[in-house]
């Protein structure tokens, strides 16, 4: 038998189902972005309610509640399940080459995510992607129990991390945090609602630079990083005994499995969502560590539950068809996040349109889901209908692979046990 090409995997070898779920899971990442987009990631820091009206403060307890990490969580999981069945099949090629290309696919993404989150938006997720990304290597061979130890661990880690905190760091120390979280959303609004596109740029980079060496944000982006591990290793459970793949073969136990994970999810999600509402940012006490551990483990479930619910749906043939839907957002999903960035900026920052600190829970909301439907899915259809992939995709295969990526279209057909494995 010939071994597995290390050529770039071609549209044909997709996983419908992945490309679908990707999809999904960037609009919801849109929506939950784009008050990132036009206002302080500070806003509200101080515990004061900027949004009163009932129906911005109903949006915003929906999105904490049902949203609010969920796709994150979701995209992570997809990222490890496509990365894994990729490293999967080029480390069958005899050449030795497999790892490499990997790393190298890993570094162009780092590199891009270096770009994004530094120079035109510090919410960039795809840096965070591509570390943990060199992490599966470690985490590649592990055994099935190992996995699921290190995900009980992190999260045994994270709720006693946040136990010292509280109770070890002096009220001082919480109000110093108040008097820096106003000052940046100041900051914010000056170089955002009022300044210049270098403005803007600049204003960026010394905020993420602020992020990954101040004590408190750091503490936070790697508690971010420690919850994007769980699902990510979720997703090499997945990858590798390849549950998406064999969704049919469970028809019968889908059902329990998602309306549990609901059950659980949506009830943690809720009362994270009404501890943060409540909480009292100068005191925090055990409801601060209750409230962070329902978030931990709520995030998993309600993800699981879009999983399962859309590989259900996926079995249907009515639905299937309604589904595909998200199948060219997920195939293109590097831009689709890209210019997720750069219709959200454009629109609320002073460069751009302007709207920035003039919307609340509720039209942040709804223009979401009016760019989504209204460009970025109609635009990926219409450039998928006359290329093979996406534009920055295109660009990421050309520096990962070299002159391979421009000799696929006349490779051969790769053989069936690279479709069964190849994601992306």
């Amino acid at each position: 038998m010939s071994a597995p090409s290390l050529l770039p995997t071609a549209p044909s070898e997709r996983l419908t189902s992945l490309d679908v779920l990707r999809g999904f899971a960037l609009l919801g990442i849109f929506i939950m972005n784009m008050p990132g987009f036009g206002q302080s990631p500070f806003t509200g820091y101080d515990g004061t309610r900027e949004f009163t009206a009932w129906y911005d403060q109903a949006v915003e307890v929906f999105r904490g509640a049902v949203l609010d990490g969920k796709f994150n969580s979701l995209l992570s999981f997809l990222f490890a399940i496509g990365f894994t069945l990729q490293l999967e099949r080029l480390r069958r090629n005899p050449s030795a080459q497999g790892t490499r290309l990997y790393l190298r696919r890993v570094a162009v993404l780092l590199a891009l995510g270096l770009i994004h989150g530094w120079i035109f938006w510090g919410g960039d997720v795809l840096h965070v992607y591509a570390v943990l990304g060199f992490a599966l290597l470690a985490f590649h061979r592990l055994s099935d129990r190992a996995l699921l130890g290190w995900i009980a661990g992190i999260f045994l880690l994270s709720t006693a991390a946040a136990s010292w905190r509280i109770a070890y760091l002096p009220a001082e120390y919480w109000a110093a945090q108040v008097q820096m979280g106003n000052a940046w959303k100041a900051s914010h609004d000056l170089a955002y609602g009022q300044g210049s596109f270098l403005t803007a740029v600049r204003e960026t980079f010394r905020f993420q630079n602020f992020v990954y060496t101040a004590p408190e944000p750091l503490f936070y982006m790697m508690n971010f990083n420690l919850q994007m591990v769980t699902t990510m290793l979720l997703g090499l459970l997945a990858g590798r005994h390849r549950w998406i793949q064999r969704a049919p073969e469970f028809a019968a136990r889908l059902p329990g499995l998602q309306w549990r994970l609901l059950a659980v999810g949506l009830a943690l999600g809720a009362a994270a969502e009404l501890g943060h509402q409540l909480r009292d940012p100068l005191h925090p006490g055990l409801d601060s560590i209750a409230r962070g551990l329902a978030y931990r483990v709520s995030r998993p479930c309600v993800m699981g539950f879009y999983v399962v619910t859309i590989l259900r749906l996926l079995q249907s043939e009515r639905w299937a068809a309604r589904l595909q839907y998200f199948a060219p957002v997920g195939r293109m999903p590097l831009t689709t996040y890209l210019s997720q960035t750069a219709l959200g900026t454009a629109f609320f920052f002073h460069w751009g349109l302007g709207f920035w600190n003039q919307f609340g829970p509720l039209a942040h909301t709804l223009l979401a889901l009016a760019l989504f439907c209204g460009v970025q899915a109609p635009f990926s259809r219409w450039w998928l209908a006359r290329h093979e992939y996406g534009p920055l995709e295109a660009l990421w295969r050309r520096l990962t692979y070299g002159s391979l990526a421009a000799s696929r279209a006349s490779s051969p057909a790769a053989p069936p046990a690279a479709v069964e494995l190849a994601s992306r």
